[in-house]
Formats: structure tokens, C-alpha cells, sequence
């Protein structure tokens, strides 16, 4: 079950996927370029046609689930710095 509750100060909520899967990340991926580069093809999740919970707010990212944490492991371990490599993969993995 996914909880509408708020996030904390200095986070973020993104809903990813078919399966619309909620994760709290912080607000430093806000400031990654990669991880830019994949909100860039989003939406904000009010526009996913969803009925949304009053003050639930979120991004939408329309990719797949392994995409997205393989992600955020390159982005935790520093292996993020490579735009091309990540676009073709945001190409790949997104719909």
C-alpha cells in the first residue's frame, strides 16, 4: 500500500512506473545533472490523469522500476557523471 503522508523537509516524492511506486528522495538529486536529465522527460504527477490525495504532491517519472534504482545506485556510488551513457539509457528504458 503506498502512503500519501508528506515527506520530510529536504525531500522530495517521486512516483515511478506503471506501478506508480513512491520513493522519498532527497532534495540533493535535485541537483545531479543525470538525475535532472531524467525529471526533464517527466511530468508532475497531478497531470497522470490519477486521483491524487489532497496536498499529495509528486513527480511522475515514466520509466521502469529497474531503471529508475539502477539509477540512483550509479548517482549513490558516483558513477553518475556520464550524461551520454544515462540519456541512451533514459531513451531505452522510458515510455
Amino acid at each position: 500500500m503506498i502512503s500519501h503522508k508528506l515527506p520530510y523537509e529536504g525531500t522530495f516524492v517521486v512516483y515511478v512506473g506503471k506501478e506508480r511506486r513512491r520513493y522519498v528522495l532527497g532534495e540533493h538529486y535535485l541537483q545531479m545533472p543525470l538525475f535532472r536529465s531524467l525529471l526533464d522527460k517527466s511530468k508532475p504527477n497531478s497531470t497522470s490523469g490519477e486521483q491524487q490525495d489532497a496536498g499529495d504532491c509528486g513527480l511522475f517519472v515514466p520509466c521502469e522500476i529497474v531503471m529508475f534504482e539502477h539509477l540512483l545506485w550509479m548517482l549513490d556510488s558516483g558513477n553518475g557523471n556520464s550524461i551520454g551513457a544515462v540519456e541512451e539509457l533514459v531513451e531505452f528504458y522510458a515510455y
